[in-house]
């Protein structure tokens, strides 16, 4: 199972809050990045025991996918998109994946290029309690093209068994009965509802409803002695409440209840809002609250925003001494002699057109993009630096062996028998053929003790500890064997 840096997965930005990223590709023009829109929505069902549902909403442009003519079909064109999420843990370490691949129709090539027109889907896993991250991966598999979306802080709590419980909520573009289960995709289908995401709570003040979808779970229900559950609705604007919108109540189904809602939001002020659901069971009084929040945006904030969003890079925002710190260890001896030679405004027309041109490659000979350069950058600021402002950790021996060959495959991290002494192992494997990193604790650092690449610092008494298993006992981090609660 393949670790994967914290900082990989930190949440673009776009307008306030919300979960949104789009793909970029550091080393190729944006326009050739899809853009991706995803979320993560919790659903704490007592069912499940002791994991919880979270189901990864995402929508794509369809006007970005190239459409084709396949074999024996002469009137439609289909493309073929393939979709995968990654979970991560707090560590950065992925714990769980799981993996879709669907068609899209249309009649001609001019439908095709259509702009404005939304695909939506969703995948969904089975996760245990925890704080989590995940990245949604798409890929258009005739051109190649990819883009990504990040999601920070999924928070999954433990299921309530004996509370009163909220489920969700979903903000959605469209909800409506399934009435002909052949008409819909029924991956966007939740307890007979069809369900259209919007998987970032943005609207546009063109748009005149919105619709929520959310589940009550641990229900006070006796068959034999009916009674009711109390909703009520408000929109909360400024921490305040900014419009009621109403109370319900209606008659227990069961121990739990599905419930779908819309309420008008015309000639609301462009603003961020949030909708509160308050649930009350009647007959026990035991209550529970949700906030969601949304933003409502006019058409040309919209507008600009997606373009501001699609053309974010990470790369821009970095000084030029960092811009210099990312290519230490992947550039040349005669690259960086070249460099040093220049002015400041050299060096950086240098590093312009250096990642314009060239696709450098880490010491294990594989190909880096420069974003994934970033990451380990940030991540070994935030995790190996010694000075406090955690700006010299790409420098220390983690630093320069995570930017240097890139992420591990394995993480072990304990103390040294006999020795008493911390250490870590870092194990490469697939192409790699088992290469292998020491630290050691040394006056409060990790230093780089042994290593069986050539070039680095080779030690006998740790290679005869790896070759005897004295330090395969009992690692701290171990991969997670597939469960196969991926839906």
């Amino acid at each position: 199972m393949k670790l994967i840096m914290n900082t990989i997965l930190k949440q673009l930005c776009f307008v306030l809050l919300f979960f949104i990223a789009t793909g970029i590709n550091a080393q190729d023009d944006i326009k050739n990045s899809l853009t991706v829109y995803s979320g993560a929505v919790v659903f704490a069902d007592p069912q499940f025991d002791s994991v919880s549902l979270v189901e990864f909403p995402f929508s794509l442009n369809r006007n970005e996918f190239e459409f084709f003519h396949p074999e024996g079909e002469e009137q439609k064109l289909y493309s073929r998109i393939f979709a995968q999420v990654d979970l991560f843990n707090t560590l950065g370490i992925a714990v769980d994946s799981i993996t879709t691949y669907f068609s899209v129709r249309v009649n001609n090539r001019t439908e095709s290029l259509q702009s404005g027109i939304k695909l939506f889907n969703k995948l969904a896993l089975l996760i245990k309690p925890g704080i989590y991250s995940a990245r949604l991966h798409v890929i258009d598999v005739v051109s190649k093209r990819s883009g990504k979306a990040f999601i920070d802080k999924i928070i999954v709590e433990p299921p309530m068994k004996n509370n009163l419980s909220i489920g969700g909520p979903i903000l959605a573009f469209d909800i409506k009965p399934v009435i002909d289960s052949q008409a819909v995709n029924m991956r966007l289908v939740r307890n007979d509802f069809y369900i259209i995401h919007n998987p970032v709570s943005m609207f546009s003040d063109n748009d005149s409803i919105i619709y929520m979808y959310f589940e009550l779970y641990n229900l006070d229900y006796n068959e034999e002695s009916p009674s009711k559950i109390q909703i009520t609705y408000n929109v909360l604007r400024n921490d305040s409440i900014f419009k009621p919108l109403g109370v319900r109540r209606i008659d227990k189904p069961g121990n739990s209840a599905v419930l779908a809602e819309s309420f008008e939001i015309k000639d609301w002020l462009t603003d961020l809002y949030q909708l509160q659901i308050i649930a009350t069971d009647i007959s026990s009084n035991k209550t529970d609250t949700s906030l969601s929040l949304f933003r409502i945006l006019s058409s040309e904030e919209v507008t600009l925003a997606i373009e501001n969003f699609q053309s974010y890079d990470p790369y821009y925002e970095l000084t030029l001494k960092e811009k210099l710190n990312l290519v230490t260890y992947i550039m040349d001896a005669q690259e960086k002699q070249a460099l040093n030679r220049l002015s400041d405004v050299g060096k950086n027309n240098f590093l312009k057109q250096y990642w314009k041109d060239k696709k450098p490659k880490n010491r294990f000979g594989e190909i880096v993009t420069r974003q994934d350069l970033i990451a380990y950058y940030k991540f070994a600021n935030d995790h190996f630096s010694e000075n406090e402002d955690k700006s010299d950790g790409w420098f220390s021996d983690r630093g320069r062996v995570l930017m240097s060959y890139g992420q591990w495959d394995e993480l072990e991290n304990r103390e040294v028998p006999m020795q008493q002494d911390a250490y870590e192992v870092w194990r490469y494997y697939s192409f790699k053929e088992g290469k292998v990193f020491i630290f050691e604790e040394w006056l409060g650092y990790m230093r780089l003790v042994h290593s069986n690449v050539t070039g680095e610092i080779f030690n006998k008494n740790w290679d005869e500890m790896l070759k005897s298993g004295l330090i395969d006992i009992a690692p701290d981090f171990v991969d997670e064997e597939d469960d196969g609660s991926g839906l």
